[in-house]
This record gives structure tokens, sequence and C-alpha cells, in this order.
């Protein structure tokens, strides 16, 4: 899932134990332990509202937004054809990542030249995506490809 709630990170950072937490903001202890180890499915406004309370935080210190997919813009050099750079790039993913990525998205041809690649990430990885621009970034020169930067 693309968010993650950092409840136990914020309890850990100010040492506060989950049964002394629930009690402090009234909330159910099966809850708190859902929340805590990201099983939850959800969390009401209601619920939120309390944690935010009883640690006085704002929402943004404990849900973070984990993107699922990511984009490249690749202009590839003359001598190797687009669908063999994408399988050496995803291969190259495969295994410094360990997850084989979304490939039925890779090839989306602008040109000749250029192409995107779609890559559907694994949240349940410990890479996040900036990890896989750094492994693609690495990989330009080795396999003579040029990544062209977004427009913002």
């Amino acid at each position: 899932m693309p968010i993650k709630i950092n409840l136990s990170r914020v309890l850990g950072e100010r040492r506060i134990k989950i049964t002394e937490f629930a009690e402090k903001a009234c909330i159910a202890k099966n809850t708190v332990m859902a929340l805590y180890h990201e099983k939850g499915k959800g969390v009401t406004w209601d619920v939120l509202e309390k944690i935010c309370i009883a640690l006085n935080c704002q929402p943004g210190d404990l849900i973070e937004y984990i993107p699922s997919r990511i984009t490249f813009t690749i202009k590839k050099s003359a001598g190797i054809s687009s669908s063999d750079l994408i399988n050496k790039i995803m291969d190259k993913i495969e295994t410094s990542v360990g997850y084989d990525p979304d490939k039925t998205s890779a090839l989306d041809k602008k040109s000749n030249q250029t192409f995107e690649i779609d890559i559907k990430t694994n949240n349940d990885s410990n890479k996040n995506i900036d990890d896989y621009v750094q492994l693609i970034k690495s990989l330009e020169e080795p396999l003579n490809f040029k990544l062209i930067p977004e427009d913002k």
C-alpha cells in the first residue's frame, strides 16, 4: 500500500508504550496495535484526531505517502533495440532489488530514440523510489542510454 503509518516510529522516538498510549489517547488497544504494526485497513478521522491530540503532532507526522510507480524517460543510443535495453534495465532491477518490476507498461515509445519505462515498485520491499532512481542512473553509462529529466 502506498500509505505508510509511522505510529511505531513516533512512539519509539518518544519511548511511549502501546498500552500507555492507548489509554492516553482513549483508543482501543487493538486499534493502536493494528496501526502500530500497519495491519489496519484504514483510520477514521476521529481516531486520527485522538492520536494527534495525544502526541501533540500533525497528521503528516504520522502518515506518509510512498509512490508505487515511477516513470523514467530514456533516450537510447544507436546499436541497441529499445526492447533489449528495457530487458537489461529490468533484469538489473530484479537482481539488485530482488523484485521483478511490472513490465506490462514498460515500453511506451515516444519516438524511435526515446521511450518511457513505467515501473510499479514493491511496497513490501525496503527500497524506495529514490533507490530505483539511483539504480537506473547507475546504468546510464554501462548500458549507453541517457535519462531525460522530467518537466516540472
